[in-house]
């Protein structure tokens, strides 16, 4: 038996060297289908990654032009002047290893005095080129972009800004600070600065035939206050436009007054309680043209129904309060903590209703978007397609 298996194996390893080779032939007709496939999965999915990098890119091209559409006022009011003309967009910086090119062209607009009008739509907007806004406390809320034309930073955690952040340069923003997710990045440097979005000036209101106050006076609320003008409590306060050659100041008291505009030379200060005011001049609730840093003074709750103006000097948020409004000075300061800032939009007098395409353009691959801002104070996007070569 065993001299019988010792012959068999004998004779079966002349056929292993046969089998080998079969195997290796079968082996070859396979591995080669095999990495022709793996090759062209990797092929392809390559191609889908590089177009999606094409695609982000071009998007936030796009997204760039719907900003500055949104709070550059010049640039709007350019575009609305001459329909039809595009306008070429420097973006500051690359997406994805690209720099998008960013076209916008205005295709309608209404004109003036039409149902339309540019609306701002800022919490913040600090004016001056150096402080800017600084935050020297925690835990406030902000809803509603914000803008520094000069520093932005925070010394303080548990700040939340729900929109885009924006400003010339950045400070140190802090630890434990959160950003809204936005394709610009959040908060963005941007090295720009915007113009003040306002036109109002004192000589609109300190007479009553200044350009601001003639209706007011020819309705009888034009009301001067000679020296400073104190408000204490639920004191009555008589609608129309109040020009008040001192300071203003506001103490405890819950209020809600319909129709009323406060312009003054000195301070306006809000000293506890809640105030909620209905501009009487369109858009306009405080304004001020002192330049202290504290030219207003927030140490109550206040709802302006539009805008709080401080052209000069700096408006300061101390202590815990809700807010609205459209906060813009020279330079803003938070502190205190536990403010909530909500957005109250302008409507910017003599604005025109526009229609807007905008064409960014990555590497081969082209975003296309029509926008149009009209009565709802909103920038709306109407279209947005996207267009490309789709080579890997």
């Amino acid at each position: 038996m065993l001299t019988r298996m010792k012959a068999w194996w004998q004779d079966a390893r002349g056929i292993s060297l046969p089998l080998a080779l079969v195997v290796l032939a079968l082996g070859a007709l396979l591995v080669g289908p095999l990495l022709w496939r793996v090759g062209t999965g990797y092929s392809a999915t390559h191609a889908v990654e590089t177009n999606l990098y094409r695609q982000y890119s071009s998007d936030a091209g796009a997204e760039y032009a719907l900003l500055q559409l949104r709070t550059d006022q010049s640039l709007r009011e350019q575009l609305l002047d001459s329909v039809g003309e595009s306008t070429s967009l420097a973006m500051p910086y690359e997406v994805n290893g690209v720099v998008p090119t960013v076209e916008v062209v205005c295709v309608s607009s209404e004109p003036d005095g039409g149902p339309g009008a540019s609306w701002f739509e800022y919490a913040l907007f600090a004016l001056d080129a150096g402080t800017g806004i600084h935050f020297n406390g925690g835990h406030n809320h902000i809803y509603g972009p914000v803008h520094s034309n000069g520093n932005f930073s925070i010394n303080g955690g548990g700040n939340s800004f729900y929109d885009q952040v924006t400003a010339f340069s950045l400070g140190g923003v802090g630890n434990g600070n959160s950003f809204a997710a936005t394709p610009l990045g959040n908060p963005l440097e941007t090295g720009q600065t915007l113009d003040s979005p306002f036109a109002w000036d004192i000589g609109m209101f300190d007479d009553p035939s200044g350009t601001g106050a003639v209706q007011a006076q020819e309705e009888g609320l034009y009301h001067v206050h000679s020296g400073n003008w104190n408000i204490n409590g639920e004191a009555a306060i008589e609608p129309g436009l109040h020009y008040v050659d001192g300071n203003v100041n506001f103490n405890g008291g819950h209020q809600i007054v319909e129709g009323i505009t406060i312009v003054a030379t000195g301070r306006v200060s809000f000293n506890g309680g809640h105030r909620s005011f209905t501009p009487y001049i369109p858009g306009l609730g405080i304004m001020t043209t002192s330049s202290s840093n504290q030219a207003v003074n927030l140490n109550g709750g206040h709802a302006s129904g539009g805008a709080v103006f401080a052209p000069n000097g700096g408006i300061a948020f101390n202590g815990g309060h809700n807010m609205s409004g459209a906060f813009v000075a020279s330079r803003i300061s938070f502190n205190g903590g536990h403010n909530r800032i909500d957005v109250e939009p302008v409507r910017v007098t003599g604005g025109a209703c526009g229609v807007f395409d905008i064409r960014a353009t990555a590497d081969g691959m082209t975003t296309h978007v029509r926008a149009s801002e009209c009565e709802t104070g909103e920038l709306t996007v109407l279209a947005w397609q996207l267009a490309g070569n789709g080579d890997g």
